[in-house]
């Protein structure tokens, strides 16, 4: 939802400053379902059944390792895309260092689901412990009051660097324009 927030006022920052949609309208994807593609298959691993299953791990990795690799691949073309790419690898690396579950902070974990304190792991996320790695890298950030109350969930520093370059991809992509990859 904070992603999804961070390209609206990316984009409404960039009409206010003189953009065009016409800019946004101009940009030519490869592969464009890919995303999309990516984002349901992140998104299944923890709001739907397959949650309680070992599979929910490998969603996760596979959807947000496509989404990186989609970024990378546009990265030249649309401004702002790289630091998206960033934040994912920050992601990807704290999720390969425990084997497909991103770790949350145990003071956060009640932002989420309830099955995940009472488990310890649903989906793809894990409660941090003594046998998680690179927690400093995991969902531990709330976001100040009174933000925190519209956006309640713990955050990681990859998930915060792909959601300023979102807002800056919206920003950046309005306000000049783009060549269309060929």
């Amino acid at each position: 939802m904070l992603f999804l927030t961070a390209a609206i006022v990316g984009l409404a920052f960039g009409l206010a400053t003189g953009g065009s949609l016409h800019n946004l309208g101009a940009i030519r994807f490869r592969w464009p379902l890919i995303p999309l593609f990516a984002l349901l298959m992140r998104d299944i691993g923890v709001s739907t059944p397959l949650a309680y299953t070992p599979w929910a791990p490998l969603l996760y990795v596979t959807g947000l390792g496509l989404l990186f690799g989609w970024a990378l691949w546009h990265r030249d073309r649309v401004p702002g895309l790289m630091i998206v790419a960033v934040g994912m690898l920050l992601n990807l690396v704290v999720i390969g260092a425990n084997l497909g579950h991103m770790p949350v902070s145990l003071a956060l974990a009640d932002r989420g689901p309830i099955e995940l304190l009472h488990k310890g792991v649903l989906g793809y996320y894990v409660v941090m412990g003594p046998d998680t790695r690179l927690d400093f890298m995991g969902d531990w950030i709330e976001l100040p009051p009174p933000v925190n109350r519209v956006f309640p969930q713990a955050y990681s520093p990859g998930d915060l660097v792909a959601i300023v370059g979102m807002g800056l991809t919206l920003f950046w992509s309005s306000r000049r324009r783009v060549l269309a990859i060929r």
